[in-house]
């Protein structure tokens, strides 16, 4: 036994302070706290993330009611713009709605101002890459591509202005002159 005692004296000493024993209350209050401080960064995150979606759905609607489908006009403006009068109405609309479709299917410019994005080299790449397909499809005369630029110049300012508007160019332009849109 004394050795058992001895032992107890070579341990260490207990140091004379000790931490206050925590209470439950304390602990309870300091969950509490943790836990309502997580759920405000949690509100403010979601706040912050259903601003930018409101943002960008404002955003699209504004483009959508600035941009209306316009029939009349672009019937106007295809028509005075080409040789197209031997086409019907319908015609005329289905061509627009093709090159409407066409631009959809192409690479936004977001903020590139590269001269690929330009409304006249998008018109040639238009004519060269659907040649073949309307051709066959209308069996229409050789002055139809001139014609057909005109009409999906019109189709992209009056039909799907929206489109056009995501497609071409945005910001400052880096090569100095204009938005490089080619107007609207």
């Amino acid at each position: 036994m004394e050795l058992r005692d001895d032992l107890k004296e070579a341990s260490a000493p207990e140091p004379s302070w000790t931490w206050p024993a925590p209470r439950l209350r304390d602990l309870a209050e300091a969950r509490e706290m943790v836990e309502a401080r997580i759920r405000r960064r949690r509100l403010i995150v979601l706040a912050a993330l259903a601003a930018v979606v409101a943002c960008f759905l404002a955003m699209v609607v504004a483009v959508r009611a600035t941009h209306p489908r316009d029939e009349a006009d672009f019937l106007l403006s295809a028509r005075t713009g080409g040789s197209v009068n031997s086409l019907s109405d319908a015609d005329l609309v289905s061509e627009g709605d093709f090159a409407c479709r066409w631009l959809s299917a192409q690479d936004r410019a977001w903020w590139n101002h590269g001269p690929w994005y330009d409304r006249e080299p998008l018109l040639e790449r238009y004519l060269e890459q659907t040649r073949p397909v309307l051709i066959g499809q209308w069996g229409l005369p050789q002055q139809w591509p001139e014609t057909r630029g005109a009409v999906a110049d019109a189709a992209w300012s009056q039909l799907c202005g929206g489109t056009w508007y995501w497609h071409r160019p945005h910001g400052p332009s880096l090569r100095g002159g204009g938005r490089g849109d080619g107007g609207d």
